[in-house]
C-alpha cells in the first residue's frame, strides 16, 4: 500500500509553502535571547511593514484613494505606529521599517519610518509587539518562543 493513495484517488498534502519564512528563525532565537527577561530593555519594539486587510481585501499601502492620514487610520499596523509616534510614546519603540508608498511615510508632520531592527536587538526588550499585516505576522512564532512578553491584538486568523 502506497501512504499517498486512497483506492485510485491520491491523498493530498498540504505543504506550508512560506514554511521557511515563518518557522526558519525558530533555530536563531535560543542562540540569541540571552539576556535574562529582568535586564532587558523595559519598553515595547515593533517593526514591520505597512500591509493589511481591509474589507476582506489584501491591500498594500498604495492602493487606496484616501488621503495618508485616512489611509493610515484604516489599517491596524500605520493606525498604531502613528497613533504611537504621534502621542510620542517613550515605553513603545515602534515604526515601519519599509514603506512603498513616499506619502505614509510621514503624515501630518509624524516621520513614520524607523531603523530596521533584526531578531537579534528586537530580543534585547521586554515586550514585543505583533500585529497581522496581510497574514499571520511573519515573526510571530519566534516572538513566541523568545523569552519577551508577545503583545498583540486578539487575532484575526
Amino acid at each position: 500500500n502506497n501512504i499517498t493513495e486512497h483506492g485510485r484517488n491520491p491523498v493530498p498534502i498540504l505543504i506550508p509553502l512560506e514554511g521557511a519564512k515563518h518557522y526558519g528563525p525558530l533555530a536563531d532565537v535560543a542562540k540569541y535571547d540571552t539576556i535574562p527577561w529582568n535586564q532587558k530593555q523595559n519598553i515595547a519594539i515593533w517593526r514591520g511593514d505597512m500591509s493589511g486587510i481591509v474589507d476582506g481585501k489584501f491591500h498594500y499601502n498604495h492602493d487606496l484613494k484616501n488621503t495618508p492620514l485616512l489611509t493610515c487610520l484604516i489599517f491596524p499596523r500605520c493606525r498604531m505606529v502613528y497613533k504611537a509616534l504621534k502621542k510620542n510614546l517613550s515605553l513603545a519603540d515602534v515604526g515601519f521599517a519599509s514603506c512603498y508608498n513616499e506619502e505614509l511615510r510621514q503624515i501630518e508632520g509624524v516621520n513614520m519610518m524607523k531603523e530596521k531592527k533584526d531578531m537579534k536587538e528586537m530580543l534585547k526588550y521586554k515586550m514585543i509587539i505583533s500585529v497581522e499585516g496581510n497574514d499571520v505576522a511573519t515573526g510571530l512564532k519566534w516572538n513566541l518562543l523568545s523569552s519577551s512578553v508577545v503583545l498583540m491584538p486578539y487575532p484575526k486568523k
